[in-house]
């Protein structure tokens, strides 16, 4: 009986964890205007993550604003990844406005990747939602560099 006790209690607490990793923004309204985030050192990372959900995560009736956010990674081997409005793992986006006009990642110097996901979704649905990206900007400048730029997708 106590085995079975304890494998009850491990297949509750794993369901609970797994939840825990499928995240929902509902009925949210975020702001983040000019938002900025910069790294300068070789082999760094910048991550800018603005209203977005991992893991099966959804985000349902809100309105994400992130106009004017910058994020950058000026060094050697560096790596920029922007996330605004975007769901990841069999994620959903339903009833959402994402607003990112002027969004703007870089990675500088040899080896550097960009990568841009604006109102996204992978292996997941979009579903009555509206996405500006306006003038939104990626870039990886210098050899051997990548820029992945990604708006209103589902990969």
């Amino acid at each position: 009986m106590k085995t079975l006790m304890k494998s009850a209690l491990v297949a509750a607490l794993a369901l609970a964890a797994f939840g825990a990793l499928a995240g929902e923004i509902s009925g949210s309204y975020i702001e983040a205007y000019g938002a900025q985030n910069q790294t300068f050192s070789d082999g760094a990372r910048a991550d800018q993550t603005i209203g977005s959900t991992f893991g099966s995560g959804r985000i349902l009736n809100s309105t994400i604003y992130a106009r004017g956010a910058r994020n950058d990674a000026a060094a050697r081997e560096g790596y920029s990844f922007q996330q605004i409005g975007s769901a990841y793992n069999g994620g959903t986006l339903s009833n959402v406005n994402v607003f990112a006009d002027g969004a703007y990642n870089r990675s500088t110097n040899p080896g550097a990747q960009a990568y841009q996901n604006i109102g996204t979704v992978y292996m997941g649905t979009i579903t009555n939602t509206t996405i500006g990206a306006n003038n939104a900007y990626n870039n990886a400048q210098n050899s051997n560099s990548k820029a992945t730029q990604n708006i209103g997708t589902v990969n």
